[in-house]
């Protein structure tokens, strides 16, 4: 059985492979607030999940330069992801492949706006709340840096419209329905 999230779309499962990095507390928490960060880099999903193994840090989920998702932590878990222990224990952190390098740190479209889709299933779904300016924070809300940069910064009120139009989508829909997988033969 997956430990992902029933999310509409598929989801890359990296729980375990970052579980062997030690880069997450499996203590569970409530969480009221998502956190958007661009990863400094134009990492794959695996190309993520290497750069953790290294460097201690971890967050929930990535989106990657197509749009896909990957998941790391499990969604009610710590991930070391803010540089500040409250922020780690209420917060779900989306981390964002780049588009160019900086100084612009610029996110395409389509990240973002998978991102966007992604935290409005997770304010509908994980969280109940209405995604709002109150808890749709970019890391530098948490610590001193400029995470998710300053493209994502001048873009905020537009990210902000996507996750609240996402979650009028999934607030009163249905949980996704995953496939059925076949038992393992004992």
């Amino acid at each position: 059985m997956t430990a992902t999230i029933a999310y509409d779309l598929p989801v890359t499962d990296l729980i375990e492979q970052l579980n062997a990095t030690g880069h997450v507390y499996h203590n569970a928490y409530q969480k009221t607030s998502v956190t958007l960060h661009h990863n400094a880099a134009r990492f794959s999903h695996q190309g993520l999940l290497e750069n953790w193994k290294t460097r201690p840090a971890s967050a929930h989920f990535d989106v990657d330069a197509a749009g896909a998702v990957a998941q790391y932590v499990k969604v009610n878990e710590y991930a070391w992801a803010v540089g500040n222990m409250t922020g780690n224990q209420r917060s779900i952190s989306i981390e964002m492949a780049n588009a160019t390098l900086g100084p612009g740190w610029t996110v395409a479209d389509v990240t973002w706006k998978g991102a966007a889709r992604l935290a409005g299933w997770l304010f509908a779904k994980a969280i109940g709340e209405r995604p709002s300016k109150n808890n749709l924070f970019y890391h530098h809300h948490w610590s001193a840096t400029v995470c998710a940069g300053p493209y994502m910064e001048g873009i905020y009120d537009k990210v902000l419209a996507a996750v609240q139009e996402a979650y009028d989508q999934f607030k009163d829909a249905p949980p996704a329905i995953l496939p059925r997988t076949r038992p393992r033969p004992r």
